[in-house]
């Protein structure tokens, strides 16, 4: 979330949602905003998950068409919530995460 203005974050918000005003980035202005970041994810693999000695989730790793990609737990767990539907978010500090 050290990425983008405080203008980018108000548009980072579920799109699935007619609950509340706001203007959410389409996933198209998404894709265009991450070009200032190095480019947009196309291909993302789940590929482990750190659990710290202090009872919290520490890192998360991904394989994606970028290559090897590693989010501290906390930020993945802010950007998550602020783009996931409303029912569906991470509660805690720790967490797993389960693909099927």
């Amino acid at each position: 979330m050290e990425k983008g203005s405080s203008d980018d974050t108000d548009h980072i918000s579920p799109v699935t949602t007619s609950c509340w005003g706001g203007d959410p980035y389409s996933h198209d202005e998404m894709a265009e905003k991450a070009k200032k970041y190095g480019g947009k994810f196309t291909d993302v693999e789940f590929d482990d998950v750190e659990i710290s000695n202090g009872g919290y989730t520490s890192k998360i790793t991904f394989n994606t068409n970028r290559g090897k990609v590693e989010i501290d737990g906390a930020e993945f767990k802010k950007v998550f919530n602020l783009r996931a539907p409303g029912y569906i978010s991470i509660k805690n500090k720790l967490y797993d995460i389960v693909t099927k």
